[in-house]
């Protein structure tokens, strides 16, 4: 989703500040369209600090003094969507297209659409978008992402085509796109989409990560490992990259540097279940039994239905000589369809 936060940022961006003069109402502007006017402009600066809640509360203001202000009943939508409210953001963005058939409205409703899951009314949005604006590239990409939720990845290779055509700059778009052919597995074409993507625009952490993911497909276990470190430096929040860094470091032997990354990463998700599912197979392979088994452990609270911690808390167990612990989890890792743990309940537990 990170993509379509960033096109909500644009789609708010599309109308800036106004002036008196700019209101179409009547040559000389009434009390009322200047105190609209006012409070839609303190409401792009709340929006720009990032205090969503405080400019839905002005922005409400200003359409109650003057309802005709179409910029601010777009931009409202525009807050809608960035407080997760699509349904409202649908209300306000018909409210314009009702006035003015603007395809930067329909790109909007389109991305309330596609909040809700709703895949095929977004793509009907997103078309009319670009049969009003054949060169919005924001338009082609969003109906990009919505042909991936519908199975169609050739058709949205082509739209993610077209936004890069249209705009070649679209550090998104390439990422987007890097991401499509790494799951078509063309892994050159995905290098050079995310290495574009990153180069455009390096504060995108996402990008870096999904950058080391597709060194790691081709190999390059050193570049991947600095494209992680690359997008926690950039987000030290970011848990995924956390957990992939700690990964690939478990997979090269670092099995103490492996268990600091899953820890930060659980740290900050609680609720992180392959990284307390991964953090234990690295106290496994340094010996630390006990607390492995409690981090398989938690990993199983957390999603009761992760066959692979079942099989690991089991060979754990086994290490311990619990040996009818470990059969209890292997049949209930087995019961998921996990083929080692079902080869290991036959071979060790009679079953």
């Amino acid at each position: 989703m990170k993509g379509k936060i960033l096109l909500i940022s644009f789609l708010l961006s599309l109308y800036g500040g106004l002036m008196a003069q700019d209101t179409k109402s009547s040559d000389t502007t009434d009390d009322n369209s200047r105190v609209s006017i006012k409070l839609y402009n303190e409401s792009l600066q709340q929006c720009d600090d990032g205090h969503y809640s405080e400019a839905l509360s002005m922005v409400n203001k200003a359409v109650s003094f003057n309802p005709d202000l179409i910029q601010a009943v777009y931009n409202r939508g525009c807050i809608f969507l960035k407080l997760n409210r699509p349904d409202r953001a649908i209300r306000d963005f018909s409210t314009v297209i009702s006035k003015d058939k603007d395809s930067k409205a329909y790109v909007g409703r389109g991305t309330a659409y596609f909040m809700k899951e709703d895949y095929l009314k977004a793509n009907e949005e997103f078309s009319s978008a670009i049969a009003i604006d054949q060169t919005f590239a924001e338009a082609y990409y969003l109906r990009a992402n919505v042909q991936i939720k519908q199975g169609q990845d050739q058709e949205a290779l082509m739209n993610f085509d077209k936004a890069i055509s249209f705009k070649q700059d679209y550090a998104p778009a390439y990422n987007d796109r890097g991401l499509l052919k790494m799951n078509m597995q063309d892994y050159s074409g995905a290098l050079s989409d995310l290495i574009k993507a990153t180069t455009l625009d390096p504060s995108m952490a996402f990008a870096f990560n999904n950058l080391g993911k597709a060194h790691e497909n081709t190999g390059d276990k050193e570049a991947a490992l600095e494209d992680y470190t690359a997008a926690i430096k950039v987000d030290v929040k970011f848990a995924d990259a956390l957990n992939n860094r700690g990964r690939l470091k478990y997979e090269m032997g670092d099995f103490e540097g492996a268990v600091k990354d899953y820890t930060r990463a659980t740290n900050l998700n609680s609720s992180f279940a392959y990284a307390y599912n991964n953090r234990g197979n690295a106290k496994y392979m340094m010996g630390d039994f006990s607390g492995a088994i409690e981090d398989f452990s938690t990993a199983i609270s957390i999603n009761p239905d992760y066959g692979e911690a079942y099989l690991n808390r089991g060979n754990t167990k086994e290490m311990r000589r619990d040996v009818a612990g470990a059969c209890r989890d292997w049949n209930k890792a087995a019961s998921f369809g996990v083929v080692a743990a079902e080869n290991y309940a036959t071979n060790q537990c009679g079953k």
